[in-house]
């Protein structure tokens, strides 16, 4: 596997990626609040995973809300819409 350094992409938020064939990690790191509100999106293929290191997260998953609290993880499937 290769890992990126650390990127700013925008006030509050960095994000790290690392990938291997046929796999990769995006690992984001947001100050409560400092995510923009993202249009809906999936993946066709393949699975996505949010593990919350600390805090919580709400994320919207085929119009359903859920929290995600610290130390869970949520695993959604191809074609799900995310937001």
């Amino acid at each position: 596997m290769k890992l990126l350094n650390s990127t700013p992409i925008t006030k509050g938020i960095t994000f790290s990626v690392g990938y291997t064939k046929g796999c990769s990690v995006t690992m984001v790191h947001a100050k409560p609040t400092a995510l923009p509100t993202e249009k809906p999106h999936y993946h066709s293929r393949d699975s996505e995973y949010f593990y919350v290191l600390r805090g919580s997260l709400k994320i919207d998953v085929e119009k359903k809300i859920i929290d995600v609290k610290e130390g869970m993880c949520l695993e959604t499937q191809p074609k799900e819409n995310t937001k």
